[in-house]
């Protein structure tokens, strides 16, 4: 109680300038304490902030070419599945051989050295390379290898007139 009578004692400048002795010590406390934590924490997800903004554009910016590759993923794996199922399994081996000597014959050309290499295991099969040398005339071995694609499906001339005449109606 002695210091409250001190106080009330003192002039008012005194007592004005020890409440701001005060204030400014509670401020630096709260500065050194507070707010510069708080100020750098503010910074940092500011920066975090505008890191994720510049993630989330190149992500939109993502959006069409994952759509176009989506697309063509659904086609190549089309194909693969196409191609698995053109693959001999071993089984057919044998038949898958004579078709080629089959193919061999109806073009005309000659086998000069043929030869099955050891299995290669590559994922869900097996690679079997086969080394074939032939001979011929520029036309018997394009005939040849024009024999070894699968044939395309035609469609008739009928159906592609009639559906060009019913769209134009």
């Amino acid at each position: 109680m002695a210091v409250m009578a001190d106080f009330a004692r003192m002039p008012t400048k005194q007592k004005v300038m020890l409440f701001a002795v005060i204030g400014i010590v509670l401020g630096l406390i709260y500065y050194q304490f507070g707010y510069k934590k708080l100020s750098s924490q503010l910074t940092a997800a500011e920066n975090d902030h505008t890191a994720k903004l510049q993630l989330n554009s190149k992500l939109e910016k993502d959006i069409p070419e994952f759509a176009r590759l989506k697309a063509r993923m659904i086609n190549l794996k089309r194909m693969i599945d196409e191609n698995q199922k053109a693959l001999p399994t071993e089984a057919e081996l044998p038949a898958f051989f004579d078709m080629l000597n089959r193919k061999v014959l109806e073009s005309g050309v000659e086998v000069v050295k043929a030869k099955q290499l050891k299995e290669i295991p590559v994922e869900s099969f097996a690679k079997v390379p086969v080394e074939y040398e032939i001979q011929g005339s520029f036309l018997q071995i394009k005939k040849f290898f024009a024999s070894l694609l699968p044939k395309k499906k035609k469609t008739s001339r009928y159906r592609t007139r009639s559906s060009a005449i019913a769209r134009s109606s």
